[in-house]
């Protein structure tokens, strides 16, 4: 079904409830510009709005062709996906659009604010809008915090399981030690220390001997 503002149905048809969404997006994008311009639109008139399962190489040589613009979400399994979330953080140069729900005064809504660059897949250069949302940011941050504290304990438990063993001697005790520091992580780093303790037999010692 082809909606347009509020959800308004201008366009439909019956398709196998197994078809693929990205082949159901290539015969849709063939078939929506011959009908917005037998309606009077031409394509720099609407702006095409679908989902991640957009984007593939010929649905965007397809809305190329036929001079659709369009609006979708990059999928994360792009590289450009993760390339311009990190650059968007690092630079930090956020504009802030507010609110952008209709809300009761009694409702928080999110804010939201947007960092714009551009992605190229399959060699094509087009505009990119990463969005941060306050509340997906909090869910993040305690999301995180967990991640923190089960990766700490798990570390915790396994640092007091070597501190609880004995080795006979310095070249064993260096391996054990350079395998614990090895399950560092970038939240937290685990340094090893080697003590060296003397053993005696057991029993009173000889007269006139070493114990």
């Amino acid at each position: 079904m082809l909606c347009v503002d509020r959800d308004i149905p201008i366009m439909g048809k019956t398709e196998d409830g197994n078809a693929s969404d990205k082949k159901l997006n290539t015969t849709i994008l063939a078939e929506v510009s011959a009908y917005m311009k037998k309606n009077g639109l031409p394509p720099e008139a609407f702006v095409y709005v679908a989902d991640s399962a957009m984007v593939t190489s010929e649905n965007l040589s397809k809305a190329e062709d036929n001079d659709i613009r369009f609006v979708t979400r990059l999928p994360s399994t792009y590289k450009e996906c993760g390339r311009v979330i990190s650059l968007a953080a690092d630079t930090d140069n956020w504009t802030d659009v507010g609110v952008l729900a209709e809300v009761t005064p009694a409702e928080r809504a999110a804010r939201y604010k947007i960092f714009e660059t551009e992605v190229t897949i399959d060699g094509k250069t087009m505009r990119a809008v990463v969005v941060h949302s306050s509340a997906h940011d909090k869910r993040r941050h305690k999301k995180i915090d967990r991640m923190i504290e089960k990766e700490f304990k798990d570390l915790e438990k396994s640092c007091k399981e070597a501190s609880g063993k004995t080795y006979f001697c310095m070249a064993d005790a260096k391996v054990a030690a350079a395998e614990l520091e090895k399950t560092s992580s970038h939240l937290h780093i685990i340094k090893t220390e080697i003590r060296e303790t003397v053993i005696f037999k057991k029993g009173r010692p000889s007269p006139g001997k070493e114990r």
